[in-house]
């Protein structure tokens, strides 16, 4: 009879054994196999704290650490690869060679983007665009706007129509500080910019009382959102995170200082 119990001992200690041995295997299996990594074409602009590139070279911001997380939770690596925006645009939607764009809009350049297969997830962040004036002229018509200034590479579609008759004229700049520059100068009469994220940049500026939001010119929500060609059930993943992560963009954007509300 302990024979017979002893054989079943040792029959299970070789089936416990070839098990653990098994879990060991994938185990390793799992940590042998290389981490999916994707690349994200993103603006080589400052607009911070959503996002902006840092003295090295480095991508950083809310956006950032919110893609990160959720790289993170999937298992996967993302690489930033900033660009200007019209060589992103090149890159994305006609040269093909990035995975995935951000910040990315269906509105934006639609006759580029016509007739390609493009996936979006839901916003990552929504604000407002609007435009900046100086105070006094602060409640003027929209006629009076003929000199439109905006960061290079922004689509101004809320005057696209005054900007086909002729009527508004754009002018373009890399840095949000030179244009609001101009515009002190008189050389522009109005920017067409993120609000929530000028604001911040004209109080910092000392220009809070000189500089202006203008509510009674045509605006409109901006919803920044990630796009792709090529992967979009990663981004019905990362809606899915970004719908059960509240606390954690919560928490994100308490650290960067965001707005959790934008302007109207």
């Amino acid at each position: 009879m302990s024979a017979i119990f002893s054989r079943i001992a040792r029959r299970a200690g070789s089936v416990l054994c070839g098990v653990a041995l098994a879990f060991a295997a994938q185990a390793q299996q799992q940590q042998q196999q290389p981490v999916r990594s994707y690349t994200i074409g993103v603006e080589d602009a400052d607009q911070r704290p959503l996002f902006y590139v840092d003295g090295k070279g480095q991508y950083s911001g809310y956006i950032r650490d919110l893609l990160d997380a959720f790289a993170r939770a999937q298992g996967v690596r993302f690489t930033y690869v900033p660009l200007p925006i019209k060589r992103l645009y090149q890159s994305f939607l006609k040269d093909q060679t990035l995975d995935f764009k951000f910040p990315d809009n269906p509105l934006w350049r639609p006759a580029e983007r016509a007739g390609l297969p493009l996936s979006y997830s839901a916003a990552l962040h929504e604000l407002t665009a609007g435009l900046l004036v100086l105070r006094e002229h602060q409640g003027a018509p929209l006629e009076t706007v003929q000199r439109l200034g905006t960061l290079r590479g922004f689509t101004p579609w809320l005057y696209q129509r005054q900007i086909d008759a002729g009527a508004m004229n754009v002018f373009e700049n890399t840095s949000m500080d030179k244009l609001v520059g101009q515009l002190r100068l008189h050389r522009l009469d109005a920017l067409y910019l993120n609000v929530d994220l000028a604001l911040p940049l004209v109080e910092r500026l000392g220009l809070a009382g000189e500089v202006v939001y203008d509510p009674g010119l045509p605006h409109a929500p901006l919803l920044f959102q990630v796009s792709t060609l090529k992967h979009p059930e990663l981004l019905k993943a990362l809606d899915a995170f970004l719908r059960n992560e509240i606390l954690l963009q919560a928490a994100l954007r308490q650290r960067h200082q965001l707005l959790t509300t934008r302007v109207h």
